[in-house]
């Protein structure tokens, strides 16, 4: 089965009523994305994505390279907010950008939806 690497940063994806959720929790709430790969999830941080500066995209884009450069790891999913997904996806399309196959995952429409496309993306081996 194959190994994604999850790297949250809390959002619209972790939101609930109660406040942000971890990724772990998410998970829990999708039992068949457990039938479609492994994972490891690894925090960046735990806030609005609004409230995402660019100290924290670095943190991402570090954790998403360290991801790449793991032999063990197929892809990634970065998971986040609605908000500032699009500025995400620019910085880690950057020189420096993640070989792997990576997904940037929130929620738009329904959080298992937009899970369960990441994983669908990020196991598939691109030749």
């Amino acid at each position: 089965m194959p190994l994604i690497r999850i790297i949250s940063t809390g959002g619209t994806i972790a939101n609930t009523g109660h406040g942000l959720i971890s990724i772990e929790d998410v998970l829990k709430d999708i039992p068949q994305a457990r039938d479609l790969a492994d994972f490891e999830v690894s925090e960046a941080t735990r806030v609005r994505s609004g409230s995402l500066r660019l100290a924290q995209w670095y943190d991402i884009g570090r954790m998403a390279n360290a991801a790449a450069e793991d032999p063990r790891v197929d892809g990634i999913i970065v998971t986040h907010g609605t908000f500032t997904t699009e500025e995400t996806a620019y910085f880690l399309h950057s020189p420096s950008a993640p070989k792997n196959p990576w997904s940037s995952s929130h929620r738009s429409v329904s959080t298992t939806k937009s899970v369960m496309t990441a994983i669908a993306i990020c196991s598939t081996r691109f030749v």
